[in-house]
């Protein structure tokens, strides 16, 4: 079965305020965090697009991404581990690349919010795999 596309077919621009964050999902966070969806598909290959804001010590729950993760961090300190390595950080106006697969979580350091932009390629309509230990 082939996946259709949700990608805008045409030249496409999100405005400012045109997509409304909501929260995070409790079972894929410890803290509080809001996502605003930016670009969305289902289709193997096709990008996935989101800015996040974790509030000041909040972070992801354990995950991985079929085809990898890249953030781009727009505000703050991005606090991130990979399984079985050290705890990294990246500031504003730095990039993070996560291969494929590699269990990780990240999000924003204790002394102040983060807000970071995710891309994601899909595979098998999925963009990220969450444990269900979710450690």
């Amino acid at each position: 079965m082939s996946l259709e596309t949700r990608l805008p077919q045409d030249l496409h621009i999100v405005r400012h305020g045109a997509v409304v964050a909501a929260s995070a999902s409790p079972d894929k966070l410890h803290g509080t965090a809001w996502v605003a969806p930016l670009l969305h598909s289902e289709r193997d290959g096709e990008p996935t697009a989101f800015r996040v804001t974790h509030a000041p010590g909040a972070r992801s729950a354990w995950h991985s991404h079929p085809l990898g993760q890249l953030l781009i961090v727009e505000q703050g300190v991005c606090r991130v581990q990979c399984e079985g390595g050290p705890i990294e950080r990246a500031s504003a106006g730095e990039v993070v690349w996560i291969p494929p697969d590699v269990l990780h979580w990240h999000g924003a350091d204790e002394a102040g919010a983060m807000v970071y932009l995710s891309a994601q390629q899909t595979l098998a309509g999925r963009v990220a795999d969450w444990p269900e230990d979710a450690r």
